[in-house]
C-alpha cells in the first residue's frame, strides 16, 4: 500500500497531466482489496487454529477434572491427591498456552524477517580493500585503460577495449545515442560499478584500489534528474560540505543563479523543498542541485569568482 501511494503522490504531476486520477484511484483499490483479502485469510485461520486450540484444551481440562473426581469418588484418590492433579494440569496448561502465544509471534517475526534476511545475505556490488588508501587527487586527469565493460555475464560489452585520456582541467562532452553508455561512464569513473576488465586512473592511481568515500567525495556531479532531499535548501545545498558557513552556501548558489529565486520565498534559505523537491520547478532544483555541487568542490581557501558585496556582507 505505501509503494502504491508514494508512487501515485511522486508522480502527482503526470496523474493530473493525463487526468489519470480514476484510474489512479482504481489501481490503489486493487491494492487494497488484496490486502482486505489477506488480512481477513489470515485473521480466519488464525480464529479458526485459536478455536480448535481452545477446544482441544477445554476438553483435556474436562476429561482431566472428571478423571479426578471420578478416582476421588471411588475412594482410589484422596482429596490431596485431586488438588495436586489438578494444580500440576493448571500449572502444564499455563505453559502450554505461553508456548503457543511465544510460537505465534516467533513465526510473525520470521515472516517479517524472510524479506531482509535475503537483503543482508547478497553480496556487495563493489568492495573496497581492507587497506584501500584515500584517493589523492591533485590535477584531475582521468585515464581508461583498456577497459571493458558489461552489466551482466551473459550481455555484449557495453564498452570494449575502450582506452582515452582526459587531461587534468579539459572540458569534455559525451555524445551519442541513448544506450551507448554516457551515463554508464560517468558511473564507472564513480565506481558505482567494477569495470570487467582493464582499470581506470585518477592523477595515475588505479581507483578500484583506493576507498570509495574518498573518491565520491571528490566527484560533483549534477544529474540529469535533480534529487533533492525533504529538508530546507541550505542542508540541500550543504550536503556535501555540512560544516559550510552560511556566506560559502550563499556563494554557491549565487554561482548557480539560485540565490535570487531563493531569497523571494518566505523563509528562504530555510525554506523546506518536499519529498525529492517537489515545492520547487524543474529548473529551481536543477541550480539547487548544481549549487550543491559547486559548494562540494570549492576549496576552503579560494573561490571561483569573487564574491558579490550583498554575500560578503549579507545584512545588506
Amino acid at each position: 500500500m505505501g509503494g502504491a501511494l508514494a508512487d501515485a503522490i511522486s508522480c502527482n504531476a503526470v496523474v493530473k497531466s493525463f487526468g489519470a486520477e480514476a484510474r489512479e484511484d482504481d489501481i490503489l483499490a486493487a491494492v487494497l482489496a488484496k490486502w482486505a483479502d489477506r488480512t481477513t485469510r489470515t485473521w480466519v485461520r488464525g480464529t479458526t487454529s485459536g478455536t480448535i486450540q481452545g477446544g482441544a484444551l477445554l476438553a483435556l481440562r474436562t476429561a482431566v477434572t472428571a478423571l479426578a473426581i471420578f478416582l476421588w469418588w471411588s475412594g482410589r484418590a484422596t482429596p490431596g491427591d485431586v488438588a495436586t492433579v489438578l494444580t500440576a494440569y493448571f500449572i502444564v496448561f499455563g505453559y502450554l498456552r505461553d508456548v503457543g502465544f511465544h510460537i505465534a509471534n516467533l513465526q510473525r517475526g520470521v515472516n517479517d524477517m524472510e524479506e531482509l534476511v535475503a537483503l543482508h545475505a547478497q553480496g556487495l556490488g563493489v568492495e573496497d580493500d581492507e587497506a584501500a588508501p584515500p584517493i589523492r587527487i591533485t590535477a584531475g586527469a582521468i585515464s581508461f585503460e583498456h577497459v571493458t565493460f558489461r552489466y551482466g555475464p551473459n550481455v555484449p560489452p557495453l564498452f570494449h577495449d575502450l582506452s582515452l585520456t582526459i587531461p587534468a582541467g579539459e572540458r569534455v562532452g559525451l555524445v551519442g545515442p541513448s544506450g551507448s553508455g554516457k551515463t554508464s561512464f560517468v558511473k564507472l569513473v564513480q565506481r558505482l560499478h567494477d569495470v570487467t576488465s582493464g582499470r581506470i586512473r585518477i592523477d595515475g592511481q588505479d581507483i578500484a584500489t583506493v576507498a570509495q568515500t574518498s573518491l565520491r567525495e571528490n566527484i560533483a556531479l549534477v544529474a540529469q534528474e535533480p534529487i533533492l532531499f525533504h529538508r530546507s535548501l541550505a542542508e540541500n545545498i550543504a550536503y556535501a560540505r555540512p560544516d559550510a558557513s552560511q556566506a560559502e552556501i550563499e556563494h554557491a548558489a549565487w554561482l548557480a543563479n539560485a540565490h535570487e529565486f531563493i531569497r523571494r520565498l518566505p523563509r528562504g534559505y530555510a525554506t523546506l523543498v518536499g519529498e525529492r523537491g517537489v515545492k520547487l520547478s524543474g529548473g529551481e532544483r536543477q541550480r539547487v542541485a548544481i549549487a550543491r555541487a559547486s559548494l562540494a568542490n570549492a576549496p576552503s581557501s579560494s573561490w571561483m569568482k569573487p564574491r558579490p558585496a550583498w554575500i560578503r556582507n549579507p545584512r545588506r
